[in-house]
């Protein structure tokens, strides 16, 4: 079961900032991911999901929301920005730890 919402959190991405290899679970109580593209007038910032040391990327555009489990039993990434500036709201669903 989902019991809430972690704040959401404005992330800006300027040139050069990435976010490297990660998991989004805390403790088990993040239990959903999401992520809403808030623009596409920028160059690289691109996120992949990591499984069998083989990137996916995700291809967003601007109003695309990227929902996934917290709990992945792999990382996810954001490559550089090259150019502009990347903006994305995220958040968290909670809930109960995983058993």
């Amino acid at each position: 079961t989902c019991d809430g919402l972690w704040p959401l959190h404005l992330k800006e991405y300027e040139v050069d900032d990435e976010i490297g290899m990660h998991f989004d679970d805390v403790r088990g109580i993040r239990r959903v991911a999401v992520s809403i593209s808030l623009n596409d007038d920028y160059e690289g910032g691109e996120t992949y999901f990591f499984d069998n040391k083989n990137g996916e990327k995700v291809e967003t555009k601007q109003g695309d929301l990227l929902i996934f489990p917290s709990s992945f039993l792999f990382p996810h990434y954001v490559t550089p920005v090259t150019k502009g500036v990347r903006y994305s709201l995220v958040a968290w669903i909670t809930g109960p730890p995983f058993i």
